[in-house]
C-alpha cells in the first residue's frame, strides 16, 4: 500500500514536499507531489511535480527512524532530493479536490450563519427573561453560544480539510514493511519495539450528502419550510413583546417599576456624598418652609464640625520666619530619590499548600530613565518567617527573572513568581539613581501612559513619577485613581495628593533626641495669590512609606500633632515653620519616619 508523507525542513535533509511511498520487489517507489530542493538560508526552488522514481534497496544509503520522523537518504545518482526527513504519515486516498472545497464551503458558510442566528437569538432570548443584568449575561450567552458553533464548525471542517488518516500506525506500518528490506532499519526497529504494531487505520467516512436530510416529496418540503417559518415568526414575535411578568409587576406596583438605566455610570463611593447633601438642601414640598432660628434656637454644629472646630480652637500657634523655597514638596515615596530601573509589587496572595505557606506573587518593572534598557535581571528570594517576637527568616527557594530587552523609556513589564515561603524580597544590580532635578528621566508623554496600565500599582507609579517632576497632570491621574479608591491604596494616594497642593512642605528635617523631637520644615505657597489661614501636621511613623509596594500595610502612625501657622506667606513665598513634636505612645514604639503637610486649616484639621 502507498503511504503519503511530508520532506519537512532539517539540517540533515536537502528535499522539502509531499511524497509518495511504497515498498515494491524492485526497489523503493518514490513519487513526488510538489517537491523542492532545500538549504538553510535559501528558500526552496522550483516543485516537481508527478515525478517517479525507483531506489534499488541496494542504494538506500541510511533509513532510520527519529522519533516519529524516519529519515531517509539514497544515492545521490538517482535524484537530487536524495535527503529526506519525513513526517505527517497518512494512508488512504484523500477524496477529489473540488468535492472537498465544495463541502468546506458549505460547513463555513453554515457555521457563520448558525454563529450570527443562534448567538442572536441566545442574546435576546436571556435579555427579554432576565430582570438583572440581563444585557450583559445575554451577550455573554450569545458570544458563548456562538462560540460552540464556530468550534464546532471549524472542527468539522478540519476533518474534511484533512487528505488521510494520519496517526502512528501509518508511520508504524511502513517502518516495519520497510525494515524488511533494509537491515540496518530492521535493527533499529526491533530495539524499539515492544509490541506489534497497531494496523492501519480505515479511512474517514464520507460527509453524508445534505440533500439527504430533506424529506423525498414535495409536499413534506413544503410542509418543513412552513413549519420552521411559522416557528420563527412566533419567536420573534415573543421577543418583541414585554415580557409578561416583569409587566405585570409594573402594572400591580407602579412605584416598584425600574428606573431607565443612567446614561453613564459612576462610582457609588463618589455620589454618595453629593447625592446626600443635595437631598438635605432641598426642604419637602408637603412641609412647610422653615421660619428664621432665633439665637437661642440656633441649630448645634455637626459633631465633625464641632470636633474639627474645638481641635482648631485648642491647636497650638507657630509664627513663620525667614525665607525659604521648594522646587518640590517632600514625600516618603521619594524621600531617598527614585531609581532608574523601578520595582512594583502588583499583587500578592498567601496560601496554605502541603503544609506550609505558600506564596504567589505579580513583580512589575518600570524603566524611569530616558534611555532603553538592554535587559533586566533580577533575583526574587522567598522566606519562610516565623511569627513574633522572633521572625526569623529562613530562606526556602530562589527564583531568577530575566527580560532580553530592550526595555523602553516608561515602558513597563511584569512577572508571575511563586514559591514556598509568607516572605520575599527581591534583589539585583544596583540601578543608578535618577538625576534630583529629574533631567534623566523618561520623557512625561511617556510616563503619562502608565497611567492607562491594566495593573493600578503601575498606575500609581505612573502619578508619582509624574508628581516627582512635576507635571500638573499627577493630580489628575490621583484623582482617577481616587474615584475608584481601595481600601489599601488610600495611604498611598493620600500622599500623592499632598504634593499636589497649591502649599508644599519640603526641606524637612528632625532633629535627635528622646521623645521631644524638633522637627522643622519649608512652607512655599506656590499659587499666584497670598495664603494665609495654614496650619501644619506633622507625624511620626514606625517605618518608612515605601512606593515599590504599594498594595502592602501602611506604617502605622505613633504620634500626630497639628500647628496653627501664623501669617501670611506670599505668591511665589516661603517661610520656615520649627515646632517640637512629643512621639512618646502608650506602645513605646520608637518612630522611624517622620512626614509633614502643610494647607489650609479647614483641609488639614
Amino acid at each position: 500500500m502507498r503511504t503519503r508523507a511530508v520532506a519537512i525542513p532539517s539540517d540533515r535533509s536537502n528535499a522539502i514536499g509531499s511524497v509518495e511511498l511504497e515498498c515494491t520487489p524492485l526497489g523503493l517507489l518514490i513519487v513526488h507531489h510538489g517537491v523542492g530542493s532545500f538549504q538553510s538560508g535559501y528558500a526552496p526552488g522550483a516543485l516537481t511535480h508527478g515525478t517517479q522514481i525507483v531506489v534499488p534497496w541496494t542504494q538506500i544509503r541510511e533509513a532510520a527512524p527519529e522519533g516519529n520522523r524516519l529519515f531517509l537518504a539514497v544515492d545521490e545518482g538517482l535524484t537530487p532530493h536524495h535527503r529526506l526527513l519525513l513526517s505527517g504519515f497518512t494512508q488512504g486516498d484523500p477524496p477529489p479536490l473540488v468535492e472537498r472545497r465544495r463541502q468546506r464551503l458549505l460547513i463555513r458558510l453554515g457555521t457563520g450563519a448558525g454563529m450570527l442566528v443562534l448567538g442572536l437569538l441566545v442574546a435576546i432570548t436571556v435579555a427579554r427573561i432576565s430582570t438583572d443584568g440581563g444585557a450583559s449575561l445575554g451577550v455573554l450567552l450569545g458570544c458563548s453560544a456562538a462560540g460552540a458553533v464556530f468550534i464546532a464548525g471549524m472542527a468539522f471542517d478540519h476533518r474534511l480539510g484533512r487528505e488521510g488518516a494520519d496517526s502512528e500506525g501509518a508511520r508504524l506500518a511502513f517502518v516495519t514493511e520497510l525494515s524488511s528490506y533494509v537491515p540496518s532499519l530492521a535493527a533499529a526497529t526491533d530495539s524499539a519495539r515492544t509490541a506489534p504494531p497497531p494496523p492501519p487505520p480505515a479511512p474517514p467516512e464520507p460527509m453524508p450528502s445534505l440533500q439527504m436530510l430533506l424529506p423525498r416529496t414535495t409536499t413534506a418540503v413544503v410542509i418543513t419550510m412552513s413549519a420552521a417559518l411559522i416557528a420563527a415568526m412566533l419567536t420573534a414575535n415573543w421577543l418583541s413583546r414585554t415580557p409578561v411578568r416583569a409587566a405585570r409587576e409594573g402594572d400591580e406596583n407602579p412605584a416598584s417599576a425600574p428606573p431607565p438605566a443612567p446614561e453613564r455610570l459612576e462610582p457609588i463611593a463618589a455620589e454618595t456624598k453629593p447625592v446626600a447633601t443635595a437631598m438635605a438642601a432641598v426642604p419637602s414640598p408637603a412641609a412647610p418652609p422653615p421660619a428664621a432660628p432665633s439665637p437661642a434656637s440656633a441649630p448645634s454644629p455637626s459633631p465633625t464640625a464641632a470636633a474639627r472646630a474645638a481641635a482648631l480652637g485648642s491647636a497650638e500657634s507657630v509664627t513663620l520666619s525667614g525665607g525659604c523655597t521648594c522646587k518640590r514638596a517632600d514625600s516618603l515615596l521619594w524621600q531617598d530619590g527614585l531609581p532608574r530601573l523601578s520595582t512594583v509589587l502588583i499583587e500578592r496572595h498567601t496560601k496554605v499548600h502541603n503544609n506550609h505557606p505558600h506564596l504567589e506573587l505579580e513583580i512589575g518593572v518600570v524603566n524611569n530613565w530616558d534611555q532603553s534598557l538592554p535587559e533586566v535581571s533580577l533575583l526574587v528570594r522567598f522566606f519562610e518567617r516565623e511569627p513574633p517576637p522572633s521572625n526569623q527568616r529562613t530562606p526556602t527557594y530562589d527564583r531568577p527573572l530575566y527580560f532580553q530587552g530592550p526595555l523602553a523609556p516608561g515602558q513597563a513589564i511584569k512577572w508571575h513568581v511563586e514559591a514556598r515561603g509568607n516572605d520575599f524580597e527581591v534583589n539585583g544590580a544596583a540601578s543608578p539613581m535618577l538625576d534630583p532635578t529629574g533631567a534623566d528621566a523618561a520623557p512625561v508623554g511617556l510616563v503619562y501612559d502608565l497611567l492607562k496600565a491594566v495593573h493600578r500599582p503601575i498606575r500609581l507609579h505612573g502619578a508619582m513619577l509624574l508628581a516627582y517632576l512635576g507635571d500638573p497632570r499627577a493630580k489628575e491621574g490621583a484623582l482617577g485613581l481616587r474615584e475608584a479608591l481601595r481600601e489599601e491604596e488610600a495611604p498611598y494616594i493620600d500622599r500623592l495628593l499632598w504634593t499636589q497642593s497649591d502649599v508644599r512642605t519640603c526641606q524637612v528635617t528632625v532633629a535627635p533626641g528622646g521623645s521631644s523631637r524638633g522637627v522643622r520644615a519649608c512652607v512655599f505657597n506656590a499659587s499666584s495669590e497670598p495664603r494665609e489661614h495654614l496650619a501644619m501636621k506633622v507625624r511620626a511613623l514606625d517605618k518608612t512609606f515605601r512606593y515599590d509596594t504599594p498594595i502592602e500595610p501602611p506604617p502605622l502612625v505613633v504620634a500626630e500633632h497639628v500647628w496653627k501657622l501664623e501669617g501670611q506667606i506670599g505668591p511665589g513665598q516661603g517661610a520656615l515653620a520649627s515646632v517640637v513634636l512629643e512621639t512618646e505612645n502608650p506602645d513605646g514604639i520608637a518612630p522611624r519616619a517622620f512626614e509633614a503637610y502643610a494647607d489650609r486649616q479647614d483641609v488639614v484639621f
